[in-house]
């Protein structure tokens, strides 16, 4: 009886034993399904970083671009406000003048007519 029930026994350990390694067998290869798919997803996790850090890279250029044209046009404005001002200041004196000559031609052609009533 003793041997049967040791058999048995034994029989019992060897089944655990084996269904043990079993498990842990799926377990290991579980495990490196996981890795495997961990590391694929850290691959096009990082895949993904770069292409969004080129992308930034790339908007930043085109900020900077940007703020050059935008700084550069400032520029341009300022010029154009300053030649439209200096030409504005030519165009007033101008005029000034021309009030100037038109008032001396009117004293002129004042004067003539005096001049052609008193001769007879």
């Amino acid at each position: 009886h003793a041997s049967i029930a040791s058999k048995e026994s034994w029989d019992d350990v060897l089944f655990q034993l084996e269904s043990d390694n079993a498990r842990l067998r799926d377990d290991r290869r579980e495990k490196r399904r996981l890795v495997k798919s961990v590391r694929r997803e850290l691959a096009d996790a990082k895949e993904q970083i770069r292409s969004l850090q080129e992308n930034e890279t790339e908007m930043r250029r085109s900020l900077e671009r940007l703020v050059a044209s935008e700084e550069q046009l400032r520029r341009d404005k300022r010029e154009l406000q300053l030649a439209l001002s200096a030409k504005q200041q030519r165009v007033s004196l101008q005029e000034h003048r021309i009030r100037g000559v038109d008032g001396a031609n009117a004293r002129f052609l004042s004067g003539l007519e005096d001049l052609h009533e008193l001769t007879p």
